[in-house]
Formats: structure tokens, sequence, C-alpha cells
């Protein structure tokens, strides 16, 4: 008896080290799949909407880095991304839009970390990419940039407005060009943005959104061009490496500033970054 014991103990061991030995040679990420139960297998949630359904949840794995929003669900057309459908995806590199895609809410992409392209169906009548950046299909507005697509980036011509989260948190982001065709920044279109060094804007640019250029922790240059009416509240806050922002205008009196526009983070006496008035770039 005490032998059959011990041999089906030396067997529960030989599976268990066995098992160990596997295990030591997975990464995390790869174990913590393997116990998902599949290593690509992304948890995908649709709504119901008027024209057909819209994506409502994506949730993928490690291991997934690609992933195609499908043409139909249950025999309809998938025409909208919904808010925050794809936010956070934080393992995803290239998202696909196919043709029936008619509407991506402004927070539909925001805080992909390791998102290098958006590709859209030629097809697609309202949108399009350019080298991975997302556009509306006219080319006027440009609205989403993928954190990783580059370091340096050359805003297409023709742009004349930047949405709202476009640049959400695209930290890789170092360097950006902007088109004399641009008039408008949208709501928090390059909030924390920490790796912008220069911000040069356009001539004939004319209005800047809430929080539009807060949290620029590496910004040392601030060029504010004299077409611009209106910055709205915390538009450059806590720029902290800021020491004067340069402004075309020659007085405050030709602008509406919002509430702490250019405020310092954290300072018990209020104070902004310092002004420069008149300023040539």
């Amino acid at each position: 008896m005490e032998n059959t014991f011990l041999k089906k103990g030396l067997r529960v061991l030989s599976v268990f080290l066995v098992l160990a030995l596997f295990l030591s040679t997975l990464g995390a990420c790869q174990i913590n799949d393997l116990f998902k139960g599949g290593d690509k297998s992304a948890d995908v949630k649709f709504e119901k909407i008027d024209d057909g359904y819209a994506l409502n949840r994506f949730k993928g794995t490690s291991a997934l880095k690609e992933y195609t929003v499908p043409n139909e669900y249950e025999g309809e057309k998938v025409t909208a991304l919904n808010p925050f459908s794809l936010a956070n995806a934080e393992y995803l590199e290239e998202l696909k839009l196919g043709p029936n895609i008619e509407v991506i809410d402004i927070y539909a992409l925001t805080n992909c970390p390791s998102l290098k392209n958006i590709k859209v169906d030629p097809d697609n009548e309202h949108f399009k990419d350019v080298d991975g950046v997302l556009y509306t299909k006219d080319g006027e507005t440009l609205l989403a940039f993928p954190n990783k697509n580059t370091e340096k980036l050359l805003i297409e011509p023709g742009v004349v407005n930047i949405r709202d989260n476009a640049f959400y948190k695209c930290s890789y982001l170092k360097e950006v060009t902007f088109p004399d065709s641009l008039k408008k920044v949208g709501n928090r279109a390059f909030i924390k943005c920490r790796g912008i060094v220069r911000l040069d804007l356009p001539d004939g640019l004319e209005e800047i959104g809430e929080d539009a250029f807060s949290f620029l922790h590496a910004a040392e240059y601030i060029y504010i061009p004299a077409t611009v009416k209106i910055i709205g509240n915390y538009g450059f806050f806590d720029a902290s490496k800021v020491e004067l922002i340069k402004m075309g205008h020659e007085s405050a009196d030709e602008l509406q500033l919002g509430r702490d526009w250019n405020q310092k983070k954290d300072v018990k006496i209020a104070m902004g970054t310092p002004l420069e008035w008149g300023a040539e770039r």
C-alpha cells in the first residue's frame, strides 16, 4: 500500500515539475494569455443603432496586435465607433476600418499607447488615412494620430481643423509642423503630449480649445500668432519648462482668454507663464 501511494506521489510531483519547467520558459504576458484560453482572442461588443451596429467595446490581449472592425455584424452594417470603444487598447498596434464606417466618436480612440497605424479602406466615403494618420475624406480635419506613428509629423496641407482629442496623450511625438490652412485646434487636442519640445503655431490660426496644449512638460518654446482670437480654459496650462510665451498680439485686448490658460500648476501664489507681447518668431 505504501509503495502505491509513493508511486502516485512521485507521478504527481513529476507532472508538477514538468509544468513548472514549461511555465518558466514563458513570459508573463504569454502565461496570462494561456490561462485566458486563447492567445489572440478579443472581447468585442456591439450596440444596435438606427442604421445598423456600432462597435461598443474592444478589449484585446497582449498577443493581438492588429484589429479589423468588421464590415457587418449579425447581417447588418457596422457604421460607427462608440465613445471609448477602442480607448485604452494598450497592446493594439494597427487598426483597420472598412468602407461602412460613418461616425467616429471623439473618445473612441483615446489613449492607445502602442498604436502605430490607422488604415482606412479606400472605398470609405467619410474617412481616409495618410501614412497611418486618420483624416476626414476631404482632408480638412485631422481626427486621430496614433501615438507610435512617428516622432516628427508634418500635418497635411489643407487641414483646417484638428479635432478634439486628436493627439490625446501622444507622448511619443516630439515635433509637429502645422499647415498655414489651420484655423482651429480642438479641446484636449494635444493634452499631455509630453514629448513636444517646440510649438510654433501658424499665422491664420484663430481658435485654441480648452486644454488644447496643457501639460506639455517638455516644451521650451511657444509662439502664438496675432491671428488667434480665442484661447480656451487651461489652453496652455502647466507648460512647466517654458520661461516665456511669445505673443504675436500687441496686447490682451485683442484676445478672448479662458480661465488659467497659461497657469503654472501647484503654485501657491497665482502665477502664469510670462508673456512677450508683439513678439516675432
